[in-house]
Order: structure tokens, then sequence, then C-alpha cells
């Protein structure tokens, strides 16, 4: 199998994995793992809604993240990935693409 016909999965966090139900130690984890285990960086939409899953793209998935370090997470008001009538996705009329887009806007508030 050539490299170019590898399709590339969208990398997911284990800290959705209630949603997705896949083995802990499966290999779609590990950027996210090792982002969260390895360096000073936190997730924030799971900071501030622990244990709620929201998906930020047409697939199901929550594919879209942004990190901070905790001085950075102590700052952040309120989170959000946006989920509205603007954001609703509509595939475009004999188009492989998304209208407005595949992923919804993740809003931070400081």
């Amino acid at each position: 199998m050539s490299v170019s016909s590898v399709k590339p999965r969208p990398l997911i966090s284990s800290l959705d994995n209630d949603h997705y139900g896949l083995s802990a130690d499966s290999s779609i984890y590990y950027v996210h793992d090792y982002i969260r285990n390895q360096t000073p960086y936190i997730d924030v939409k799971a900071d501030k809604h622990p244990g709620e899953f929201i998906q930020s793209s047409q697939n199901g998935r929550r594919i879209d993240f942004i990190y901070a370090t905790e001085p950075v997470i102590r700052q952040i008001k309120s989170a959000e990935i946006l989920n509205s009538g603007y954001t609703e996705q509509h595939r475009a009329t004999g188009a492989s693409y998304w209208i407005p887009s595949d992923h919804r806007p993740i809003l931070i508030e400081f």
C-alpha cells in the first residue's frame, strides 16, 4: 500500500471515549493523549465542559481542539462549539464540501 493511498483518519481525544466506545488504547487517541500527558497543555473544551460530548464536525466527531496552559485556562470564562442556524452544515450542491464549513467554530470568551 502506498502512502498516497492511505486515507488519514481524524484524530480524536480519549476524553470523548464515552461517545466513541473504542478500545482505550486505540491508536486514534495517540496524538491527543500525548499532548495531554506529555505537555503542559489542557483541552479547553474538556476542561470547561467535563464529560460532555459536543461534535465539531459533520462526521459526528469532535476533531477541532484548542489547547491552553493553566494560566490561560484560568482566564477563560467560557468555551463553546457553536451550533446554530448559521453553523448548520449542508453539503454544497454537486460538490464534495460543506457550507458554511465541515467544522463548527469554537468561541472562547476571556
